[in-house]
C-alpha cells in the first residue's frame, strides 16, 4: 500500500544518506517499523545508490558555460557544437542523454536481477555495518549494524506475517536476545534454529508495549557462521 506521508516521503534519500539529525532520525524509524510501503521504498534507494557507485564517472570534455555566458550578455546565440548533418547539439544536453540512458540501463540490469531472484545481501556494501554485540545493542546509536550469535526460535509475524528469528548469545539461556525480521520485500533465506549466523540490517527498538525489545528490522543479509 502507497504511504501518504509526504514528509516521511521526503526524508527516505537523506536517512539512507545519514543526513538525519538523532530527533528526525527517530521518528522515521518509528514509522518504518509499521510502512512496509515506506520499507520497500528505502531499499529502493538503497539499491539504486549502489548502483549509481558501480557507474564509471564522466565528465564534459569542456565547460559549456563561459561560452553561455558570454552569449547571454551579448545578446547573442551561443556556439555549439555540430553534427555531420550541421545539426545543433549542445553539450550540456548530450551529456545529460548519455547518462539517463545509462541509467535506465542499470535500472532494466535492476530489474532483470530482481525478477531472476537477486538477493539483496549482493548488492549491499557489508563494510559499512558495524559491529555489535547483542548485550550492548541497547547501547547503541548507529543504524546500520551487524550483530552475530545462535538463532533460538524461527516463527511468523502474526501482525503482518513477516518471518522472525531471535539471536542469542548463547542457546542455553534466554536472554539477552535480538529480534531479527526478514520482511517479504528483501528476499534473504532464513536461517534454521540452532545454528550461529552474521546478520547485517537496521538497528531499532520497538517500544509497543507486549514487545519492548531490540530488533534488527529488516535483515539485509544473513552470513552463516562456522563454529
Amino acid at each position: 500500500m502507497r504511504c501518504w506521508r509526504i514528509d516521511i516521503q521526503r526524508n527516505l534519500v537523506r536517512y539512507v544518506h545519514g543526513e538525519l539529525s538523532l530527533e528526525a532520525l527517530g521518528r522515521l524509524e518509528d514509522h518504518l517499523l509499521d510502512c512496509g510501503g515506506c520499507r520497500t521504498q528505502v531499499e529502493r534507494i538503497r539499491r539504486g545508490d549502489h548502483f549509481a557507485r558501480l557507474m564509471p564517472g564522466s565528465t564534459l570534455g569542456r565547460d559549456p558555460w563561459p561560452e553561455i555566458e558570454k552569449a547571454i550578455q551579448g545578446g547573442q546565440q551561443p556556439r555549439t557544437a555540430r553534427n555531420r548533418r550541421g545539426m545543433n547539439i549542445r553539450p550540456a544536453l548530450a551529456y545529460i542523454s548519455i547518462v539517463l540512458s545509462l541509467v535506465l540501463g542499470g535500472l532494466l540490469v535492476l530489474v532483470g536481477q530482481q525478477f531472476n531472484g537477486g538477493a539483496i545481501g549482493d548488492e549491499i556494501d557489508l563494510d559499512e555495518f558495524h559491529p555489535v554485540k547483542i548485550s550492548d545493542i541497547e547501547r547503541t546509536s548507529l543504524p546500520h549494524v551487524v550483530a552475530e550469535g545462535y538463532v533460538s526460535e524461527v516463527r511468523s509475524n502474526d501482525e503482518d506475517g513477516d518471518l522472525c528469528f531471535r539471536l542469542v548469545d548463547d542457546l542455553r539461556e534466554s536472554g539477552p536476545f535480538v529480534v531479527c525480521e526478514i520482511i517479504d520485500s528483501i528476499k534473504v533465506r532464513p536461517p534454521s534454529v540452532g545454528s550461529r549466523v552474521r546478520v547485517y540490517g537496521v538497528s531499532r527498538f520497538d517500544s509497543k508495549d507486549d514487545h519492548r525489545w531490540y530488533e534488527v528490522h529488516p535483515v539485509l543479509n544473513i552470513e552463516i557462521v562456522k563454529d
